[in-house]
């Protein structure tokens, strides 16, 4: 691997520093350093390419949403993005963007030169005026901020009990189902099931019209 160390004269934020790079490899994958994070690549990469979106975030739900940055999403593209300490008039979704980005070769010529540019207060938004598309990539796999002190010693914690790696989308992972009466389970009237006796796990397939456990 070849390490190329830029140091900036005079910081120019978490977006105005991207311009000192001209990427000829194709697509960038851009990590904010005090992120830990396992996730299987290869999806994040096919998802983008499928997209053919100028940016994909990776999205997640978090611990600490109201302290956090919201994304507004529909049909897998941001329509908005929320920055923390800014008044939020709903209940948003817990959607946070978690520090990675895959970025096009256009992004960056988005960003104008010797700017200082916040990637979510100032840059995201002005692209997404623009009418340019930003994806975004919903994960539950292991994306954790380790910028404060008990942010850290969690993300030791989860490190020591194998938590982290055992999140990548690659392992396949346990699931508990909630059902709604009449989906999977039939559909007893009133007030639903209510109690073991009532819930009968058989219903007549809607697809192959056989009754199915």
């Amino acid at each position: 691997m070849t390490l190329r160390v830029i140091v900036e004269q005079i910081p120019l934020g978490t977006a105005g520093c991207l311009r000192a790079i001209t990427p000829d490899w194709g697509d960038t994958l851009i990590v904010y350093g005090d992120i830990l994070f396992d996730i299987a690549l290869a999806p994040l990469f096919e998802f983008h390419s499928l997209r053919r979106a100028l940016l994909t975030i990776v999205a997640h739900p978090n611990d600490h949403p109201r302290t956090s940055d919201l994304i507004v999403e529909d049909g897998g593209l941001v329509r908005a993005i929320l920055p923390v300490g800014r008044p939020r008039k709903h209940d948003y979704r817990n959607l946070v963007p978690a520090g990675l980005y895959l970025a096009s070769p256009a992004f960056f010529a988005k960003i104008k030169p010797d700017a200082k540019l916040d990637m979510i207060r100032d840059l995201l938004p002005e692209i997404i005026a623009s009418g340019s598309e930003i994806a975004v990539y919903n994960t539950p796999e292991y994306l954790r901020d380790v910028g404060t002190q008990r942010r850290h010693e969690l993300a030791e914690r989860d490190l020591a009990a194998g938590r982290v790696e055992a999140m990548n989308g690659s392992h396949s992972r346990p699931a508990i189902l909630f059902d709604c009466d009449g989906v999977l389970n039939e559909e007893p009237g009133l007030h639903g099931a209510v109690n073991p006796d009532e819930y009968k796990d058989h219903t007549r397939c809607r697809e192959c019209h056989s009754t199915c456990t």
